[in-house]
């Protein structure tokens, strides 16, 4: 479907803007800007369809869902340790909102955190990468843009160290002792830097982008607000 409908490849910054745009509207915008944005998507996602398939087809959608709110908690938990129960709880039931906005009913996506485990590890253990699915991925792991290529070697690294090890395995991206290692010191010295950086001067960088992307962009986005939806990310963990 992706190969078939997206135009990464050919404009892999613009597409990497445009979601940018999306995740950063959805979750640090307000209300009415999460629910215009996503009302944009969904008429692209229009077009999106053929046999047996469509972007609206509420498994993918929660797939999707899945993909973004175990990576960005993963993400979260490698670089700040584990989320405790209440935190963990209130994040999932937020970024549902990133399902429910794009049409998925509710009642497709897992109910609760515990339920959300036992369809990711099914998913992992069931997931089969194709030969299609590899070559579309050289196109974000080795991008022709210059300034994409001077960061593809760090790219594959935190790639690779973040995916689980049976979906990196059928990628054939390679994992050593010493790219394990490499991949932890990235991480703990991340970690390091962000706990001594102050939580105002760690935050202005995405409110800065908030805001630039109001005064740039907000107009491209200015049909009326959608009606389908279900809420909103109410802030980044």
């Amino acid at each position: 479907m992706v190969s078939e409908h997206s135009e990464f490849k050919q404009d892999p910054l613009r597409r990497l803007f445009s979601t940018l745009d999306y995740l950063g509207r959805v979750i640090f915008g307000t209300e009415q800007e999460a629910h215009r944005i996503a009302w944009h998507a969904m008429r692209a996602h229009d077009r999106v369809k053929g046999p047996g398939y469509s972007a609206h087809d509420a498994d993918l959608l929660t797939w999707v869902f899945a993909t973004l709110s175990e990576g960005a908690r993963d993400l979260q938990e490698r670089l700040h340790g584990p989320l405790d129960p209440d935190l963990a709880e209130r994040y999932y039931r937020q970024t549902v909102s990133l399902a429910t906005l794009l049409g998925a009913p509710r009642e497709a996506v897992p109910e609760d955190p515990a339920a959300f485990r036992v369809y990711w590890h099914e998913q992992i253990t069931t997931l089969r990468v194709s030969a299609v699915a590899r070559q579309e991925a050289q196109a974000i792991l080795y991008p022709r843009p210059l300034v994409l290529r001077l960061a593809a070697p760090l790219n594959r690294l935190v790639t690779a160290g973040l995916l689980p090890e049976q979906i990196r395995r059928q990628y054939d991206l390679p994992w050593t002792p010493f790219r394990e290692r490499l991949f932890r010191a990235l991480i703990a010295s991340t970690s390091l830097g962000l706990r001594m950086t102050p939580a105002p001067i760690r935050r202005l960088p995405t409110r800065g982008l908030v805001a630039l992307a109001r005064r740039t962009r907000w107009k491209k986005y200015s049909a009326p607000t959608a009606k389908r939806g279900h809420g909103r990310v109410e802030g980044a963990v």
